[in-house]
């Protein structure tokens, strides 16, 4: 029972960092309004990426990287933004974002 609220609550935040960091993307460079049809498409996306994470039970290194790699990747597709750009800021986001759980932990 624990894991199924565990795995829930990693999904859910998952989708909330998606989300933020589409929005970030589309502040931060010259690129398309994100659609809501866009937006939904890569939160699913995110979700079933996020589950299928969870069941290969790999490290929490490898995990930022893909999902650094599956932010590029919805930015780049449902953007149009600079696909360079967004590697960078999508690795320093997840950089960002591991740090404080760390600091939230301790």
């Amino acid at each position: 029972m624990t894991n199924l609220i565990i795995a829930v609550s990693h999904i859910s935040s998952g989708l909330l960092q998606t989300a933020l960091y589409l929005l970030l993307i589309s502040r931060l460079l010259p690129s398309r309004r994100p659609e809501k049809k866009g937006v939904l498409a890569a939160l699913a996306g995110t979700a079933a990426f996020l589950i299928l994470l969870s069941l290969a039970g790999l490290p929490d290194f490898y995990n930022a990287g893909l999902k650094a790699l599956l932010l590029t990747f919805c930015a780049g597709r449902l953007l149009k933004a600079n696909i360079r750009m967004s590697l960078f800021i999508s690795i320093f986001y997840e950089i960002a974002l591991s740090f404080w759980q760390f600091l939230f932990a301790a």
